[in-house]
Formats: structure tokens, C-alpha cells, sequence
């Protein structure tokens, strides 16, 4: 292994590189790179006069943009794939953790100083390569059996009977009290506020308890199907347990699948507040005062995301369904209650209402973000016409009426240098893009966010599309 300076143009980037990098954060590896410098060679191989970046894509990337013309790598060999592969996790891999309070006494006496929002650190717990592949991969076959297992006293198959005995025996209507209560939300939401990402998603839960029931047009809900006992999907879930998640624990601590599905079950998911928020203040920079628009406003992971944001904001919410109209209400009271929110003079407007009928207060808004219904995907409130998948009998009738209203009256409503930010599967990518120039309105770009509430899903990402005027 020996670091050496090349030209630039004789990196290559590694053509199965499994990272990816959003537009912002590249952006702010572009700004540490700008300020800080470059201080870390890449890790290369070299193959046919070329070098093979192994870790360091994005840096490369960043560099060819800020127009650099060498590279510091450390070249090592690698002749093999596994090689390879061990080089890339290596350099990527999260050996150490932040403690919180200890990083943030650290930094506070140079707050004025430090530019916070070009740099994001990991202050979870490292996510095992066994779990991803596991998960990925089918769970049908031979399990995988480290050295030390072969002394455990209880079998693969006793440890999975037991948890089906204790999935089966535990009183599922108990599992959102278990799982959220007010002192937890507010303890949530205020970390939320000071910038963490991974909470908060629990916390529409707890006045809208019924989202676990909703199911999809392929099938009932997860937590349906265990307040209902049934056996297929109890050994499922406990299969997930013993064979991918390699750990059993209570039943009150099942999130993945509660919130991604399993087996023949499927489950909607809240907007992760943690989105809901970078998005807002990513298209709201240099704003403390802001209006945002929400159309179709679902269970309220938005709106929390909106009001961590800590600005002074008026937010609209729209939606349809009476039940979740009526706890979205519950949670902005909860919320609007905090003493920092008080003061900051933040207030929320909700209107029951199919947006395409729904009438808006008399302002313009800086902001729209929304994630409607994907059709007739996601079964709300079987009773109510005014649902998607009940008023709409065809994908063209819910694109060419719906997803048309939605996109022009939204961007009526907005400001001149407003923006709409659209959630929606990629396969709505084409007729929103059609919808955009038919109406002369600008697709400006695609950001990809992770959605999905739980870690082991975490690795999926869905599209939000950014309108302008």
C-alpha cells in the first residue's frame, strides 16, 4: 500500500459502487471540500493504466466539478472481487459513534462560527451487512451459523415456537399505548427539533392509532392480521425474527414489519418528520417566516416535520378522511401546546375536505409538500366516497382529474418563488412530468428520500418531485 498523486483524468469510478448521495449532501461535500480541503486519499486499485476508486466515489465526483486536476489516492492491491468489496465496507464502515451531549458541548462555544448544516455525523447504532443481506435476500434456505452458535442450548426452531407462542398470546390492542405516549412524543419532538433524523415517526400514532388497520389493494394491514390471530402471519414474523433479524424480543418492539409488511400483508407508512422537515428548510433557506401548504395532509408526519423546523410557520393541512382529519387536530394541539412553539407564534389551519373541492384561506403560500394517495393503493375509510380509490375507477380518471387539480390548484396558491414538493411512486413520474408542460408549469428536479420509518427498510427511497412556477 503506497499514496501517491495522479492526474484526475486517470481515476475511474467503481462501476458496482453500491453508496448513492443525494443533491444537497453533495453539495455539502462540495463545501467541506471548498473550505477544509482535500485530507483524506482515495482508496484505489489499479487496473489497465487506470485507477479504480474503491472508497472515495463521491469525493472524486466533487473534485472533477471543483475542477481539480490531481488526486491523492492510497493504492492498494485488490486482484479479487471479495478484495474489493472488503476495501469499499472498510472505508465507509461506522467503527465509533457521537455521544450526543459530549459533541454538542464541544461545538456550542463556536456555533457562530461553524457552518452546522454543511456537516451530518451518525449517532445510531451501526446497522449489520448480515441484516441488509439477510433482509434482501430470500429467507427460504440454510440459515447462517457463526462459529459461536454452535453452542446455543436452544435450537433455531425452539426459539422460533416461542415467539410464535408469545406473538400469538400477546394483547395486540395494548400496542400503540405501549409504543407512544405523550411524555415520549414530546421527548421525540423536541429531538426532532434540535436535528435529529431518526425519530419522531411514532408520534402521529398516537392520536391516529387506527393507521396500523389501513391496508392496501393487496392485502390487509400486518397489525390487522395479528389482532386477528392468524397463524400464517405469526410464523412469519417470527421466521423474520430468528432468521434475519437474528434476535428475538417482545412483540412490542416489532417495527419492521408494522410498518413495511410481511408475508401477504401490507401497511401504510406516516411521511418521516425528519423529511418533512430537511425539505421545508432546504426550500425555505434565508425564510424564518413561512406558509406552507399541505394537500392532502394523512397522518400528520408533515406537520410534525413542519413545526420542528422552528420556524414561524402557518400551515395548512387538507384531507378527506373524518377519523384522521380529527386526530391530526389532536396532534397540532399537542404540539402548537409546547412553550418554544407558543412563543414562536406558529398556528395550524385543517379543512375536512377533498382538496379538489376544499376551500383554501385567502393567502399564498412559500411552500407545498405533499404525498397523496397512489390511487387505489392505500384503502382509507372504506365508507367515505371522497377517497381516492373510491371516487376514481381508473388510473387515467385519477391522473388526468385528480393528480391535474391537485398539481395546477396547488401551484396557483403559490407564491412567485414558491415551490411544490410531490411525493409519489416513480410510476407517476411520466404523467406528472405531461401534467407540468401541459399547464407550462417547471419540472425542476427529482429528489430521492427514505421515506420508510423503520432501519431495516431504510435503504429504499422514494421520489418527491420539485414543481415551480
Amino acid at each position: 500500500m503506497k499514496i501517491i498523486k495522479v492526474p484526475i483524468e486517470k481515476c475511474e469510478l467503481w462501476d458496482k459502487n453500491p453508496r448513492g448521495c443525494r443533491k444537497k449532501d453533495f453539495e455539502r461535500l462540495k463545501n467541506q471540500i471548498k473550505r477544509l480541503g482535500v485530507y483524506k486519499p482515495l482508496i484505489a486499485v489499479e487496473e489497465n493504466g487506470h485507477y479504480t476508486i474503491l472508497g472515495g466515489n463521491m469525493r472524486l465526483m466533487a473534485l472533477r466539478e471543483l475542477g481539480h486536476t490531481e488526486a491523492e489516492i492510497s493504492l492498494v492491491e485488490a486482484p479479487t472481487e471479495k478484495e474489493k468489496i472488503e476495501y469499499s465496507l472498510s472505508d465507509n464502515d461506522r467503527i465509533g459513534y457521537y455521544e450526543e451531549e459530549a459533541l454538542a458541548e464541544l461545538i456550542y462555544p463556536h456555533i457562530e462560527d461553524i457552518k452546522l448544516d454543511d456537516f451530518k455525523v451518525d449517532v445510531g447504532e451501526p446497522i449489520s451487512v448480515r441484516n441488509i443481506v439477510l433482509d434482501i435476500a430470500p429467507l427460504e434456505g440454510e440459515a447462517l451459523v457463526d462459529a459461536d452458535e454452535m453452542n446455543a442450548a436452544f435450537s433455531e426452531d425452539q426459539l422460533r415456537e416461542l415467539a410464535e407462542k408469545d406473538i400469538e398470546a400477546f394483547d395486540w390492542n395494548l400496542y400503540p399505548s405501549l409504543k407512544i405516549n405523550k411524555s415520549l412524543a414530546a421527548y421525540e419532538f423536541n429531538q426532532l427539533c434540535m436535528g435529529r433524523s431518526n425519530v419522531g415517526s411514532n408520534i402521529s400514532l398516537l392520536f391516529n392509532s387506527h393507521r396500523l388497520l389501513v391496508g392496501r389493494e393487496v392485502g390487509p394491514s400486518t397489525y390487522q392480521a395479528l389482532l386477528e390471530k392468524n397463524k400464517k402471519i405469526i410464523k412469519s414474523v417470527a421466521r423474520f425474527m430468528i432468521q434475519v433479524d437474528r434476535k428475538v424480543y417482545h412483540p412490542v418492539g416489532i417495527n419492521h414489519q408494522l410498518t413495511v409488511g410481511i408475508g401477504p400483508t401490507k401497511c401504510v407508512i406516516d411521511f418521516k418528520p425528519a423529511d418533512a422537515r430537511d425539505i421545508i428548510n432546504y426550500y425555505t433557506v434565508g425564510k424564518r417566516e413561512i406558509a406552507i401548504l399541505d394537500p392532502c395532509h394523512g397522518w400528520g408526519g408533515r406537520l410534525i416535520g413542519a413545526l420542528a423546523t422552528m420556524k414561524k410557520i402557518h400551515y395548512v393541512g387538507i384531507d378527506p378522511a373524518v377519523q384522521t382529519n380529527r386526530g391530526v387536530r389532536h396532534l397540532a394541539d399537542f404540539l402548537l401546546s409546547a412553550e418554544k412553539i407558543k412563543e414562536i407564534g406558529s398556528q395550524v389551519t385543517l379543512i375536512c375536505a377533498p382538496f379538489e373541492d376544499a376551500v383554501l384561506p385567502d393567502m399564498k403560500f412559500d411552500i407545498a409538500i405533499t404525498s397523496p394517495p397512489y390511487f387505489n393503493k392505500e384503502h382509507y375509510e372504506t365508507d367515505n366516497p371522497n377517497q381516492a380509490y373510491l371516487k376514481y375507477k381508473t388510473l387515467d380518471e385519477f391522473n388526468n382529474i385528480f393528480l391535474r387539480k391537485l398539481i395546477s390548484k396547488t401551484m396557483n396558491t403559490l407564491k412567485d418563488d414558491g415551490v411544490f414538493c410531490l411525493n409519489m411512486e416513480k410510476e407517476f413520474l411520466r404523467p406528472v412530468k405531461r401534467l407540468c408542460d401541459e399547464m407550462k408549469f417547471k419540472f425542476v428536479e427529482t429528489e430521492n428520500f427514505k421515506i420508510a420509518l423503520n432501519n431495516m427498510s431504510n435503504y429504499s427511497v422514494e421520489p418527491v418531485y420539485v414543481i415551480r412556477k
